[in-house]
């Protein structure tokens, strides 16, 4: 059985080859980039509501040099800066529940079927209860922050994938999904500023400038919605049995630089030596840890 996160689907759409790297050969990057860390200590010191527990889950990272340390002394900051101005913006949510998980089966639309070969997994920031309606919870930490990416919020398909998923293992009506937004610091730090100093700074900018950097938004999804994404997850499902059936994946060379580049790139041009840079790891390695939440009767 294969197990298909909301991260795996978006990459074998947007680069088959990306996709067969990571979950069929199982290539990671040796070294986990910045960004990373600092959204995942973010999101830990709130679920855990302690500034100093999000900044100790970035770890301890190796050291080779001053730009090492340096950098590993900014993502203390960043998150110590963006944990303190959080719980300083925003009260508690209504009935909180923390990180909630879902494994179902994937179904037939038609035949109302499970997939033989697949199922869908996932991990949900938490669920709260306003107004007596159920909603996700969904905590972004933001390089930018505004038209249009608040415009895009009805069509986030990792939203729409955890409603579904939840309202039929929990058996209960999803409404929407809280966003919560933490913009990353729009400052840097000076020439001749110690580390200190900046940080000081930071958490001082986050304290004073709350709308710049945190924002909330109510985002409502229709059955109908649900109902789509079911087909075309559905459809999905069936061009990844036709690509394993053949063997093909194919590259989609107009999303090699997303993001500052796929982190593939260097296999897939053919550079010297560029696996000594990855490792194998499982795929979804993060869904590992504890039960997940079966399926309960429909919504």
């Amino acid at each position: 059985m294969i197990t298909l996160t909301h991260t795996t689907a978006t990459q074998f759409r947007n680069c088959r080859r990306r996709w067969w790297y990571r979950n069929v050969k199982r290539l990671v990057p040796r070294y986990a980039g910045e960004a990373r860390g600092i959204g995942y200590a973010v999101h830990k010191g709130i679920e855990l509501g302690d500034v100093e527990a999000g900044v100790a889950a970035l770890g301890d990272r190796p050291v080779f040099d001053q730009e090492d340390y340096d950098q590993l002394e900014l993502a203390r900051a960043t998150v110590r800066a963006m944990l303190t101005g959080y719980f300083r913006r925003f009260e508690p949510l209504p009935n909180y529940r923390a990180e909630q998980k879902f494994n179902i089966s994937i179904i037939n639309p038609k035949t109302r079927r499970p997939s033989r070969t697949f199922r869908l997994a996932g991990r949900v920031d938490g669920l709260c209860t306003i107004g007596g309606q159920e909603f996700l919870v969904e905590y972004k930490t933001v390089s930018q922050l505004g038209p249009a990416q608040i415009g895009l919020l009805p069509m986030d398909g990792q939203v729409t994938a955890y409603m579904y998923a939840l309202q039929r293992a929990l058996g209960i009506r999803i409404a929407g999904a809280v966003y919560r937004f933490l913009r990353k610091p729009s400052i840097r730090r000076r020439q001749g500023e110690t580390a200190e100093q900046f940080r000081e700074r930071l958490v001082s900018d986050y304290l004073e400038r709350p709308d710049w950097y945190f924002r909330e938004e109510l985002v409502y999804r229709s059955q109908e919605d649900l109902d789509r994404f079911e087909q075309e997850l559905w459809d999905l499902t069936q061009d990844m049995l036709h690509a394993r059936r053949r063997g093909l994946y194919y590259r989609n060379t107009s999303r090699c630089y997303d993001y500052g580049g796929c982190e593939y790139l260097p296999l897939c041009r053919g550079d010297h030596e560029a696996e000594l840079f990855f490792v194998t790891e499982p795929p979804n390695s993060e869904l590992r840890e504890g039960d997940d939440v079966g399926e309960a009767h429909p919504a």
